[in-house]
């Protein structure tokens, strides 16, 4: 999620964010004309007149604490031939970063980040449309793609298991063609229907009745990432010697910024 979607960096432990409540400005060309009453050109606009202005929100996406807490004896770091202690600090690393990758997608926004599952069926301000359809084919991946509207569409991307891939990859549009295309270079990702595709190990797999298994989305416009720090670490040799433990913390917090850029697709029964 956090090659995808965008991140902010913050010094205190809540980001206030203002939203759109799915309400455009409206705008014109103030040049553009219309016939009048006598015969003669005006303005089609009625400048005395405000013109439709976005409702907003503001929400805050508040920041919330990983941690761990190993301990290694002293005897291990002064003799190992690694550096021990490097290694552990690696291994949490990657351990925060799954913890957050899953949250960010399955977080219920309690202690935790808000994930992209976490929100309601709709199409109104704090719920995500969910696209319905009984199995997983080439039609339900088209109705997937529309329903995203085209301003998002032209940077939008897939998210999806792997496991769900392998039965995308075997789709095939009416002229036989496969939906999915292999990318030609190393640095670029695959594409579905010429949208790039990324996988994480966290969204469900299929089948599954409960939980959408795709999701399509501008993820830059709909999900924020905010860190407070990066990770700060206690090395404490006192409390429990002779090991050394360390405590390590992380804050972070991730909530949809804007529904209309992501859309989720749920299949009901098989595929």
């Amino acid at each position: 999620m956090r090659q995808i979607c965008s991140s902010q960096r913050i010094s205190t432990e809540t980001l206030d964010y203002i939203i759109e409540d799915f309400d455009r400005a409206v705008a014109g060309w103030s040049s553009e004309t219309v016939d009048d009453e006598d015969g003669g050109n005006k303005s089609k606009y009625d400048f005395a007149k405000d013109t439709d202005t976005p409702k907003i929100q503001k929400i805050s996406i508040t920041t919330y604490e990983l941690y761990a807490q190993p301990q290694i004896s002293q005897k291990l770091l002064d003799d190992a031939f690694v550096d021990v202690e490097s290694w552990l600090v690696e291994k949490i690393a990657e351990t925060f970063s799954k913890e957050e990758s899953e949250a960010f997608i399955k977080g219920e926004g309690t202690f935790q980040p808000k994930g992209i599952l976490a929100y309601e069926n709709g199409n109104s301000y704090n719920k995500i449309e969910q696209v319905k359809t009984e199995k997983l084919d080439s039609d339900s991946i088209m109705m997937l793609y529309y329903s995203l509207d085209e301003y998002y569409s032209k940077n939008a991307s897939f998210l999806m298991n792997r496991s769900t891939l392998k039965n995308v990859r075997l789709l095939k549009a009416q002229t036989g063609q496969y939906l999915w295309q292999p990318s030609l270079s190393l640095k670029a990702p695959d594409t579905l229907m010429g949208i790039p595709v990324y996988q994480s190990a966290d969204m469900p797999p299929v089948p599954n009745n409960q939980l959408p298994v795709i999701a399509m989305a501008d993820f830059k416009q709909a999900y924020k990432i905010v860190d407070n720090r990066g990770m700060r670490i206690l090395r404490d040799p006192y409390t429990n010697k002779p090991y050394v433990r360390f405590f390590v913390t992380k804050r972070v917090g991730g909530e949809v910024v804007n529904t209309s850029a992501i859309k989720l697709l749920k299949v009901a029964s098989k595929y």
